[in-house]
């Protein structure tokens, strides 16, 4: 469908994305939530995991253009990011930086991770 989008009508449609307002989810498990805040907040120093606002920012607003907002995020679509960013399927990560630290997730993590940045 994009493809038939007339290449000046692009830029118009990208700018009214990024000006809409995003909501924070609700999750319906807070210990899995406050398991995810731990590890992005503060990482994981015994396994080398350094915490996810350090690229992202505190409040997971990214720092463009080259950490993307994580802030509300569906936790699908956080997890399936991370688990390709693993299994280096997905690739636009300069410097190898996500598949290297996704590298280093557990699928429990990734949840954790997943339900802490939905509720953003």
């Amino acid at each position: 469908m994009a493809a038939m989008i007339p290449r000046n009508k692009i830029r118009a449609i990208a700018l009214y994305f990024a000006s809409q307002k995003g909501a924070p989810g609700q999750s319906a498990n807070p210990k899995l939530v406050a398991a995810g805040r731990k590890l992005f907040m503060g990482g994981k120093i015994a396994d080398h995991l350094p915490a996810c606002m350090a690229c992202h920012g505190a409040t997971g607003r990214g720092l463009l253009p080259w950490f993307p907002r994580l802030a509300g995020q569906h936790q699908a679509y956080v997890i399936a990011q991370l688990q390709a960013f693993k299994d280096k399927t997905r690739t636009n990560d300069p410097h190898a930086i996500m598949r290297t630290v996704a590298g280093k997730l557990s699928t429990a993590q990734m949840t954790a991770l997943a339900a802490y940045v939905h509720t953003l």
